[in-house]
């Protein structure tokens, strides 16, 4: 599939947290295993990586989501404006709709108790609009990455969908990885097969990563990631209802809705570009980039990365949100480390240095410490 890169400071943190790290589903009664003929972990692989290629018309279909990272509570309105939809999802329980199309577009409606989040992208350009708000951001994808320090691939799409998800994981595959046959299980009503990735680093912080390959087309169904040493997943991501029928390009089309705001602040149209997101090309160690490849990679978000701009936190007052920084939350529930304050939990670690940067990943704080001190890229 087709690398884009998604420039960070368009969307709250976490949910870029949730793209690189990769997340894991729903249960499935004991007396659902299928018999299904053996394969070898080499097949099994072989099979995930055609099975991310979308070899079907698309796929789509009702995902739940779950987290159990152990964060503390987040305040409301934190990070980018209109970002607590997403932000909410490394917490509890979620229901998503999703559309992914066999030419990269993207579609996913996160449905929560108050509030409605749609994130839509027809592969040239990612919009993401929240209901309460009535806002849009829009994001400009390039079409493909000219660093190997880029931003990682549109974090949203990985979070969301379980096949992007995969796709992520099978990347950090390399000699350190453990792959081995896990077994059978039924999931959204179709036969798979459980893939399990073990890394073998002492790096990161995760233990055992299982993806469920539909045995018939091999798209991954569901993803689980699990802690050293943990029996439950902290994070997960899995289809109930799954479909690989054609999919009306509609659905990969957006139309502002009356009196939407961009967020900055002001008026949202499509036609002008003004209301795009992008860093500038003149400061380019002000964007977010990553430290590490595998499953040693950190991200690391620049000073203000976190801060909303006059216009979007004058907006939230105005509509009676919180304008507290995420930066700040993470600060005030973390522990004073070497160079900044640490936010540990299960899965991930996040380090807020004393320069302003935030660094979020599922290693471990001396991998976080080494990229803090890492050279900061200028290209």
């Amino acid at each position: 599939m087709r690398d884009r890169a998604w420039w960070l400071r368009a969307v709250s943190p976490p949910v870029v947290v949730g793209a690189v790290i990769a997340v894991a589903a729903i249960g499935v009664p004991a007396d659902a295993t299928p018999n299904l003929p053996t394969k070898t972990a080499q097949e099994l692989l072989t099979m995930a990586t055609a099975g991310t290629d979308v070899p079907v018309n698309g796929i789509s279909g009702d995902v739940a989501e779950k987290a159990s990272l152990g964060l503390p509570a987040l305040p409301s309105g934190t990070g980018s404006s209109g970002s607590g939809g997403l932000t909410g999802l490394l917490s509890g329980t979620h229901a998503l709709r999703v559309w992914i199309g066999k030419a990269g577009q993207f579609r996913a409606q996160v449905l929560d108790t108050l509030d409605e989040t749609d994130v839509v992208s027809d592969g040239t350009d990612l919009y993401m609009y929240v209901y309460s708000t009535n806002t849009v951001t829009h994001v400009a994808l390039p079409t493909k990455l000219g660093s190997s320090h880029a931003a990682p691939t549109q974090p949203t799409a990985a979070s969301l969908a379980p096949s992007q998800l995969a796709a992520e994981v099978l990347k950090a595959i390399n000699p350190s990885t453990d792959v081995s046959f896990g077994g059978t299980a039924n999931v959204a009503g179709h036969d798979t097969y459980l893939l399990d990735v073990r890394p073998r680093t002492a790096d990161t912080t995760v233990g055992l990563v299982q993806i469920a390959l539909d045995s018939a087309t091999g798209v991954a169904l569901r993803v689980q990631i699990f802690a050293h040493g943990a029996s439950s997943a902290a994070l997960s991501v899995g289809f109930t209802k799954v479909s690989f029928a054609a999919i009306d390009a509609s659905q990969f089309h957006f139309t502002p809705p009356p009196g939407a705001q961009s967020s900055a602040g002001t008026p949202f149209t499509k036609a002008a570009p003004s209301t795009t997101t992008q860093p500038s090309k003149s400061a380019p160690a002000a964007k977010p980039y990553v430290i590490g490849t595998g499953w040693s990679t950190v991200l690391v978000l620049p000073r203000g990365a976190l801060t909303p701009k006059p216009a979007q936190q004058e907006t939230r007052r105005q509509r009676g949100g919180n304008s507290d920084s995420l930066t700040s939350a993470l600060t005030a529930a973390g522990v004073r480390v070497d160079g900044g304050t640490l936010l540990e939990t299960k899965l991930l670690n996040v380090l807020s240095a004393d320069d302003g940067r935030l660094l979020v990943g599922a290693v471990t704080l001396a991998t976080l410490e080494k990229a803090l001190h890492a050279p900061i890229p200028t290209g």
